[in-house]
Parts: C-alpha cells; sequence; structure tokens
C-alpha cells in the first residue's frame, strides 16, 4: 500500500468515520475496498457512487499535493461507497438516535457481507479471491431474495431484495433491525 493510499484510507476510515484501533485490523481490507471500482446495476445506485466520489473530492480539495493517484473523475470504489453511505446512515437518517457512531453502519456492512472473516491476521493464501467473490455477488445482485449476501439482508421480507437499490434494501434494514 502506498503512503498516499494509507492517508487517504485513514482519512476514510479514521477521521469520517471515527474507527478506533480497530481500524488497524483489516488494512489489507481495506486497501482492496478502496482499489475496487464500486460497480452498480440499477441506475438509481448511482446516487451511492456520487456520494463517495463528493468524498473524495472533498478529501483532494483538503489535501492538495496527497500524491493519491485517483482523481476526482475516476470511478468510485466500493470503499468509497461505503464510507459515504455509513456517512448517509448516520446523520441524513439516525441523526440523534446514532449518538454520532458512524464506523457501527460500515461493521454492520462488513459483517453482513461476510468481509470480517478478513481481518490481516486472519489473512491466507487466496483471501483475495474470496473477498472478490463476495463483493462481485453482492455488486451484481446475485444473492438471495431476503438479502443474504449483500450487505442488508433481512429476516421478514415482502420485496425481492434483488430487484430493490441500496438505499431501499437499506432503508428496509434499519426499519427491521432498528426501529
Amino acid at each position: 500500500m502506498t503512503a498516499a493510499e494509507s492517508n487517504y484510507i485513514y482519512y476514510l476510515l479514521v477521521e469520517k468515520l471515527g474507527y478506533g484501533d480497530e481500524y488497524f485490523d483489516y488494512l489489507e481490507l481495506w486497501r482492496l475496498l478502496l482499489r475496487r471500482e464500486f460497480i452498480f446495476i440499477n441506475s438509481m445506485d448511482e446516487n451511492r457512487a456520487i456520494d463517495g466520489i463528493d468524498l473524495r473530492r472533498e478529501y483532494l480539495s483538503s489535501h492538495p499535493g496527497n500524491g493519491l493517484m485517483i482523481d476526482a473523475e475516476d470511478p468510485c470504489s466500493v470503499l468509497e461507497m461505503m464510507v459515504a453511505l455509513s456517512l448517509r446512515i448516520e446523520y441524513d437518517i439516525m441523526g440523534e438516535i446514532g449518538k454520532e457512531c458512524p464506523y457501527r453502519w460500515m461493521n454492520i456492512m462488513i459483517s453482513n457481507l461476510h468481509l470480517d472473516d478478513f481481518k490481516d491476521e486472519r489473512i491466507y493464501s487466496g483471501w483475495k479471491s474470496d473477498a472478490n467473490y463476495i463483493l462481485d455477488r453482492w455488486m451484481l445482485k446475485d444473492y438471495s431474495a431476503n438479502g443474504e449476501g449483500s450487505a442488508f439482508p433481512l429476516e421478514k421480507y415482502d420485496k425481492n431484495q434483488k430487484k430493490m437499490v441500496i438505499w431501499s434494501q437499506m432503508s428496509e434494514y434499519l426499519n427491521e433491525n432498528f426501529s
């Protein structure tokens, strides 16, 4: 990982989301998520990518000459999208209920996707293939109708989660688990 990537990841996860020491447990996963383009098959999910790119623009304008080999017009990364969505959940939806703890939403998504198995101390040969497989299934909506295999699985559902945009999936997940 380059120093510029490391600084940017630190900005996203520690400065923006408020991670503490647990941030250091997943440095390789964070790097993979930063280098992985966020792809979407529902055009409305472009809004999630725009939020991620807006975060990057904020970083680039506040950290000029940072050496980051990503510019404002490059596609959104999975990490940027997930951080931006975590911030939206915390500040736009949960408000006072959330008590300013945006990293917990990132933790929930990472756990629901089963990416929490990829702590640096447990990395094994072939882990990137496994992690990329999980990401492919999620972004291409190759998961079950209840959302198992996505960032927001539901116990009770009446709509096929594969046909819903990420924002709607997230809203239903929050209603089911935090209402």
